[in-house]
Protein backbone atom coordinates (compact mmCIF):
# COMPACT_ATOMS: atom_id res chain seq x y z
CA UNK A 1 0.00 0.00 0.00
CA UNK A 2 1.08 3.33 -0.92
CA UNK A 3 0.99 5.55 1.94
CA UNK A 4 -0.28 9.15 1.37
CA UNK A 5 2.77 10.79 2.45
CA UNK A 6 4.46 9.96 -0.66
CA UNK A 7 5.63 12.57 -2.60
CA UNK A 8 4.70 13.14 -6.24
CA UNK A 9 7.13 12.74 -8.79
CA UNK A 10 8.92 10.03 -11.19
CA UNK A 11 8.18 7.64 -8.39
CA UNK A 12 5.26 7.80 -6.91
CA UNK A 13 1.79 9.87 -6.56
CA UNK A 14 -0.34 10.31 -3.69
CA UNK A 15 -3.74 11.27 -2.17
CA UNK A 16 -5.72 12.88 -0.17
CA UNK A 17 -5.38 10.45 3.46
CA UNK A 18 -6.02 7.09 1.08
CA UNK A 19 -3.56 4.43 0.29
CA UNK A 20 -2.80 2.65 -2.76
CA UNK A 21 -2.38 -0.31 -3.86
CA UNK A 22 1.03 -1.22 -5.72
CA UNK A 23 1.26 -4.00 -8.04
CA UNK A 24 4.22 -5.87 -8.64
CA UNK A 25 4.31 -4.83 -12.49
CA UNK A 26 4.37 -1.34 -11.37
CA UNK A 27 7.14 -1.83 -8.49
CA UNK A 28 9.12 -3.74 -11.05
CA UNK A 29 9.03 -0.64 -13.42
CA UNK A 30 10.27 1.85 -10.84
CA UNK A 31 12.97 -0.04 -9.44
CA UNK A 32 15.46 1.46 -11.86
CA UNK A 33 14.92 4.46 -10.68
CA UNK A 34 14.77 3.84 -7.13
CA UNK A 35 17.68 1.74 -7.20
CA UNK A 36 19.57 4.96 -8.85
CA UNK A 37 18.20 7.21 -5.92
CA UNK A 38 19.55 5.04 -3.09
CA UNK A 39 22.83 4.80 -4.66
CA UNK A 40 23.12 8.77 -5.46
CA UNK A 41 22.08 9.09 -1.33
CA UNK A 42 23.80 6.20 0.08
CA UNK A 43 26.97 7.80 -2.04
CA UNK A 44 27.70 4.13 -3.46
CA UNK A 45 28.76 4.07 -7.03
CA UNK A 46 27.09 4.59 -10.55
CA UNK A 47 26.16 3.05 -12.95
CA UNK A 48 26.97 -0.60 -11.46
CA UNK A 49 29.58 -2.39 -13.97
CA UNK A 50 29.43 -5.50 -12.22
CA UNK A 51 32.41 -4.78 -10.13
CA UNK A 52 31.32 -3.20 -7.00
CA UNK A 53 29.25 -5.15 -4.41
CA UNK A 54 26.11 -3.55 -3.50
CA UNK A 55 24.17 -4.13 -0.21
CA UNK A 56 20.50 -5.08 -0.42
CA UNK A 57 19.69 -5.38 3.04
CA UNK A 58 20.93 -1.25 2.99
CA UNK A 59 18.59 -0.60 0.05
CA UNK A 60 15.26 -2.59 1.76
CA UNK A 61 16.22 -0.85 4.55
CA UNK A 62 16.12 2.64 2.74
CA UNK A 63 12.97 1.57 0.62
CA UNK A 64 11.00 0.61 3.80
CA UNK A 65 11.90 3.17 5.85
CA UNK A 66 11.43 6.30 3.59
CA UNK A 67 8.66 7.64 1.41
CA UNK A 68 8.69 4.24 -0.82
CA UNK A 69 7.27 1.60 1.37
CA UNK A 70 4.75 0.85 -0.65
CA UNK A 71 7.14 -0.68 -3.24
CA UNK A 72 7.65 -3.39 -0.54
CA UNK A 73 4.02 -4.40 -0.31
CA UNK A 74 3.21 -5.79 -4.10
CA UNK A 75 2.13 -9.44 -3.95
CA UNK A 76 4.43 -12.07 -4.99
CA UNK A 77 5.48 -15.63 -4.36
CA UNK A 78 7.21 -16.57 -2.42
CA UNK A 79 7.57 -12.62 -1.31
CA UNK A 80 7.70 -9.15 -1.96
CA UNK A 81 11.63 -8.92 -0.55
CA UNK A 82 12.67 -11.86 -2.73
CA UNK A 83 11.63 -10.67 -5.89
CA UNK A 84 13.00 -7.26 -4.98
CA UNK A 85 16.09 -8.36 -4.63
CA UNK A 86 16.30 -10.59 -7.71
CA UNK A 87 15.56 -7.04 -9.37
CA UNK A 88 18.21 -5.12 -7.36
CA UNK A 89 20.81 -8.19 -8.47
CA UNK A 90 19.76 -7.65 -11.90
CA UNK A 91 19.59 -3.80 -11.91
CA UNK A 92 23.08 -3.78 -9.95
CA UNK A 93 24.59 -6.56 -12.05
CA UNK A 94 25.57 -8.85 -9.41
CA UNK A 95 23.40 -11.92 -10.69
CA UNK A 96 26.49 -14.50 -10.40
CA UNK A 97 25.24 -14.13 -6.57
CA UNK A 98 21.82 -16.19 -7.29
Amino acid sequence: MRRAEEFKGNCGFYINSQEIDVRKGEAEAQMPALIEKWAKEAGEPWPPDGLYHYGFGSFWAWLQNGPHYSYTKFRAVPDARYVTEMWFDKITKQTWRN
